[in-house]
């Protein structure tokens, strides 16, 4: 029964991550969705939750109808799935480090998530032809694998 649960779920997930990001390109012009993989498949070891997070990780960031997704989400998902999303979902206007990491480091699965988020897009800013956008996002990216790997490794003990 479990593992029909977590195979429904995977599909739910893949699909809402599909229909999100299905149009969308990353700054070096692949499919947004390689880059939403990569990071469900990062944590998919620790378990279905962090995978499903993983495949949910920029949904609603990325979708022009919030709500309805959200909706959806809650009408699929437990509620440890739910606060994780809401946890690695950033806001509008709110600043990534002061508001939006520290948010994301009270959550357990939302911190092992964007862990390998920041990771995976800390790797792919070395593609980026322009220098200042490589550099900026370089810089960003790499201050928050820090401080994330940081908290984990305080979490794991």
């Amino acid at each position: 029964m479990n593992d029909r649960r977590n195979n429904l779920e995977s599909q739910i997930a893949k699909s809402l991550a599909i229909w999100t990001h299905k149009d969308q390109v990353d700054k070096l012009g692949n499919p947004y969705l390689d880059h939403v993989f990569h990071v469900a498949n990062a944590v998919k070891e620790l378990g279905q939750d962090y995978y499903v997070v993983g495949l949910l990780h920029d949904a609603v960031e990325d979708t022009k109808n919030r709500k309805s997704l959200m909706s959806d989400i809650v009408f699929y998902f437990d509620k440890k799935i739910i606060e994780a999303i809401v946890s690695i979902t950033k806001k509008d206007g709110e600043d990534y480090f002061e508001d939006y990491l520290n948010r994301v480091v009270s959550n357990k699965i939302a911190l092992a998530v964007k862990t390998a988020d920041a990771k995976h897009n800390l790797i792919r800013t070395r593609y980026i032809e322009d220098k200042i956008t490589r550099k900026k996002l370089g810089d960003k990216y790499l201050k928050a694998s820090r401080y994330l790997s940081r908290m984990n490794n305080r979490k794991n003990y």
